[in-house]
């Protein structure tokens, strides 16, 4: 298992763009060959200290294996989404494990 991690930090209208970004997450990369699982999300409200909430939108895509993910990462799709959605971010943190 290869689990991708992303997270994001908006600019602008920080709503408006994490809904704009989670749904061109949808449509580009779920699809994906070789996605077995993905979700989006935004943070939740934490108060403990060891929680890092400091990102605006976070994805995680879960592959069967470091090649599914290399196969991801120059897929069509994938550079589509980067270049219509890439206007969302201002930074971008990625958290890669297997």
């Amino acid at each position: 298992m290869f689990v991708h991690n992303v997270l994001f930090t908006l600019q602008g209208d920080k709503l408006a763009a994490s809904q704009q970004l989670q749904s061109a997450m949808e449509a580009h990369l779920r699809s994906i060959p070789g996605v077995r699982h993905l979700w989006t999300g935004r943070p939740l409200p934490a108060e403990r200290p060891v929680i890092d909430n400091d990102y605006d939108v976070a994805l995680c895509v879960v592959f069967d294996d470091k090649a599914a993910h290399d196969a991801y990462q120059t897929h069509p799709r994938h550079l589509e989404f980067i270049k219509q959605a890439g206007r969302y971010w201002a930074k971008v943190r990625v958290i890669d494990f297997h």
